[in-house]
């Protein structure tokens, strides 16, 4: 495969998310006691992807506690995971997505590159995107799917030619896919990003677009793919993944690693007397007293149920 660098998009607000995001940031959220920006970062290491960068703004010192960056780190100073470097971009405002992207040029600019909203958990494999992408001359190229969210991407699979994004035209004779936040870029999309202030992504697709630049698609119709963006998304995915009958394709990895899933941390509390039904995850230090009812929620670390209380379809915080 040809050298690529990567960029996890992990700045945004979680608002959707709160009140999960008041003390986390949404790429950080646990999911069975590992942080979800982590899957996506196992995943490009198993592609063999080693330069990756990461923007933050929102709570911004949890990223750098996570991956050890020096509180007093300047741009582009790097963090680690399992051993391989990371690029820490931090932002003093909202920049939007393509901002975000205007702001690493100087990492991003050196070749073909990969972006992954953080927010985002799969186990799509993405070679077959790399590949696709490369032999087609395309400025970009979105991995989409035909269903699982808002449908406003317009493709026409047999020219490989996004025609619209987000509805901005009318075009009946195609079909609509959802974009599933990930993407291969060339460098020359930098050439329809404003040199300053906010900007967004699906903007300079679109001039590039009108520039005659060829913007591709790919289609995946296999794979688990979960956009972690709302309290209810949050627990279902949980809810899918205790039961799912596959395992990512790539191995994981980090301190939980050899017993993901495992719904009950090591340290969580759980009275013999609680009764527990369907899926149940207990985060760190999570305790569960006695004569309680549980079922089909998740524990956040620290988090505790009350002797007596019956839950069920919740997510108990702190």
């Amino acid at each position: 495969m040809r050298e690529c660098r990567a960029f996890l998009l992990s700045s945004g607000l979680g608002t959707r998310l709160r009140p999960l995001t008041e003390q986390i940031p949404k790429p950080l959220v646990p999911i069975f006691h590992k942080p979800l920006l982590t899957f996506a970062l196992d995943h490009l290491l198993s592609l063999g992807i080693d330069q990756i960068g990461i923007n933050v703004r929102y709570l911004w010192e949890s990223f750098y506690k996570e991956f050890r960056v020096a509180p007093d780190a300047e741009d582009g100073d790097f963090g680690t995971y399992e051993g391989h470097r990371l690029h820490f971009f931090k932002e003093p405002s909202y920049l939007g997505t393509g901002g975000s992207l205007r702001n690493a040029r100087h990492f991003l600019e050196q070749g073909t590159f990969l972006i992954h909203n953080g927010d985002i958990l799969t186990n799509i494999a993405l070679e077959d995107l790399l590949r696709q992408h490369h032999g087609s001359g395309a400025i970009a190229t979105l991995l989409l799917r035909e269903e699982g969210g808002a449908l406003n991407v317009c493709y026409d699979e047999k020219s490989n030619r996004v025609i619209d994004i987000q509805g901005n035209f009318s075009h009946p004779e195609h079909l609509l896919f959802l974009y599933c936040g990930i993407a291969i870029i060339e460098p020359a999309i930098f050439n329809f990003i404003p040199p300053e202030g906010e900007a967004s992504l699906i903007d300079a697709l679109l001039n590039a677009m009108k520039a005659g630049h060829c913007v591709g698609g790919f289609v995946t119709r296999s794979g688990f793919w979960s956009d972690i963006g709302t309290p209810e998304s949050y627990l279902q995915t949980h809810l899918e993944l205790a039961t799912a009958p596959w395992k990512f394709h790539y191995p994981l990895r980090g301190p939980t690693a050899d017993t993901w899933p495992q719904a009950i941390h090591p340290t969580a509390v759980i009275d013999p007397s609680a009764k527990l039904q369907g899926t149940v995850v207990a985060g760190a230090y999570a305790r569960i007293a006695c004569h309680t009812n549980v079922s089909d929620s998740v524990l956040l670390p620290g988090a505790i149920v009350k002797s007596d209380a019956t839950i069920s379809d919740k997510i108990i915080l702190v």
